[in-house]
Formats: structure tokens, C-alpha cells, sequence
């Protein structure tokens, strides 16, 4: 990193530098060079890069999403909570896809982020919304993902299955 200024006028020098490991000390030592050719050196400092992420993403119960279909109106699934444990360096979002894809329905995440996490457990809970009646019963896979968005953050997903179950009613008259 290179800078220049006037003498006895000081200027402040300022540069990214990239490629840096998380966890890691780095050390550094600010040379000046007068007009003149003096040579000065400032004192060796150091500097620590943030720590990188370390979070898990779990459904601690196992439990799976289950959805009814009767007489082939929509319907919504139980809710369930995941548990996000750990650390991360900035903001966790969380999103969802199903697949295979059923047109019209929602996965509903609630928070659907969280904020830095600091250690301990945050709970989100996950619920399916508006699966259409004609959906085919059987199993789907809910894949959510949990990413850090700060500098350094990793992304974690877990599967949560989701069970579609369907119902015809029937009427006979005596």
C-alpha cells in the first residue's frame, strides 16, 4: 500500500486488502519515506479477522410436515420449529423451496431471518400454506436453506419431508 502527502502535512492511507483467513492474526508495520529519503518506521501492530460462521440447522424432533387434503380442497400443513445453533458473522436468512414443486403453495417461515446469531438456539418455525387440492398425495421435500449474509458466512440446509395425505368423503342416503 502506497501513499504520499507533504511534509509535516500527514495523510491518512486506507486500502481493502482480500484473500484474508477468518480467525487469523495478521501483522503490519507502516514505513514512511520523506522527500529527502529518510526512512521511518512505525511500530509492528496486529490486527485479528472476524470469525467465520459456525451454525447448524436442525429439526431436533425429527418430526415431519403432514397435510390433509379433504374432498380436494386446499389445505395447510402443521407447523413444526427448527432450531438454528451457533454463530454467524452477520444477519441469517432463511428461505424455502419445495420439491417436487407444487404450483400455488407457500412455505411460511416464521422468523424468516434471525439476526446474528451469538451462540444459544433461535427457533424458526416452518409451515406449508395453500397446497391445492389437486396435489398428489405422497411425499415432497421441503428444502430450507439458512445463509449468513456477512462477510465470510457460510450457508447451511436441512430437508424437512413433507407428507400429503388425501380424503374423499362420501354420502349415501338411506
Amino acid at each position: 500500500i502506497i501513499g504520499s502527502g507533504s511534509a509535516g502535512g500527514g495523510q491518512l492511507v486506507e486500502s481493502s486488502i482480500t484473500g484474508l483467513s477468518p480467525s487469523t492474526v495478521y501483522f503490519y508495520q507502516v514505513v514512511a519515506i520523506s522527500p529527502a529519503g529518510v526512512i521511518t518506521y512505525g511500530d509492528i501492530q496486529t490486527f485479528t479477522t472476524i470469525t467465520a460462521s459456525d451454525f447448524t440447522f436442525t429439526n431436533p424432533l425429527g418430526a415431519l410436515l403432514v397435510a390433509t387434503i379433504v374432498d380436494g380442497l386446499p389445505a395447510n400443513s402443521n407447523s413444526l420449529d427448527l432450531t438454528l445453533s451457533g454463530k454467524s458473522v452477520g444477519n441469517v436468512v432463511i428461505s424455502a423451496a419445495i420439491t417436487p414443486a407444487i404450483a400455488g403453495a407457500t412455505v411460511q417461515l416464521t422468523p424468516s431471518s434471525v439476526g446474528e446469531l451469538t451462540g444459544g438456539n433461535k427457533t424458526v418455525k416452518i409451515r406449508v400454506m395453500n397446497i391445492p387440492g389437486a396435489t398428489a398425495k405422497g411425499t415432497y421435500t421441503v428444502k430450507v436453506t439458512a445463509k449468513d449474509v456477512g462477510i465470510g458466512g457460510i450457508t447451511g440446509e436441512l430437508n424437512v419431508n413433507l407428507q400429503v395425505n388425501k380424503i374423499t368423503s362420501g354420502w349415501q342416503e338411506f
